[in-house]
């Protein structure tokens, strides 16, 4: 049998790990929350420019924080939090998911917008001219290693990142940027992709379900083994 491109397996690899629309619930909620963090400060004449943008961040990472908790309350069957606590008295804590073979972080990455718009054949020097991404996406920290609650063999690292638009407000997009541990690829799925997968394989009977979770497990294990 031929093998499937990745981002199909991916695609379908997120469509079992997720809850029916949850993928899309996540997204509203945390963009909702970063449109209020962005807007929270915009009108106190008294908060100079450049503490805005650190009140805003401060704001921000809060606000998801406790939206990823309530997330993973909601579907207990599904995912677990883990929290990483960086700096002095845990003020750089960090929340994250564990939704089966993912490890799902919210990040601003300010340069997500200068990404290329091919992410799956990235060549090897778009990586050496943009080091920093390349050590961001390499760095220890950003490994299974980080929960020190949840040792695991093998997780993917799956990152939902909003861009920075041009015309005005931040906006938390609907594409989530999947990066595979140790690749060198960046895979791009879109929200309203994952949806209606999720939609086509609700429609399967048990046993062919049965089987497709199956197959799927196989060969996202042959990706991150």
């Amino acid at each position: 049998m031929l093998e499937r491109p990745l981002e199909q397996v991916l695609l379908d690899a997120v469509t079992i790990a997720f809850p029916l629309g949850a993928i899309s619930e996540l997204t509203r909620k945390l963009g909702a929350s970063y449109r209020q963090s962005v807007e929270a400060f915009n009108d106190d004449p008294r908060i100079r420019q450049k503490d805005r943008k650190v009140l805003t961040g401060h704001l921000r990472f809060a606000l998801i924080n406790n939206d990823l908790v309530e997330f993973a309350a909601q579907y207990p069957d599904y995912m677990r939090c883990a929290e990483k606590m960086e700096g002095e008295e845990g003020e750089n804590n960090h929340v994250e998911l564990i939704v089966g073979d993912f490890l799902v972080t919210h990040h601003h990455h300010t340069k997500s917008d200068a990404m290329p718009d091919d992410f799956v054949n990235l060549g090897s020097g778009y990586f050496q001219n943009n080091s920093k991404v390349n050590e961001y996406f390499d760095g220890e920290w950003f490994t299974e290693k980080r929960i020190v609650s949840e040792p695991r063999d093998h997780l993917l690292n799956m990152l939902i990142l909003h861009e920075k638009s041009p015309e005005g407000l931040h906006q938390i997009g609907n594409i989530e940027f999947v990066f595979p541990r140790k690749s060198k690829k960046f895979i791009s799925l879109g929200v309203s992709d994952l949806t209606q997968r999720q939609t086509e394989i609700m429609d399967l009977d048990s046993d062919d379900l049965l089987e497709f979770k199956r197959r799927t497990a196989e060969e996202i294990r042959r990706y991150i083994a």
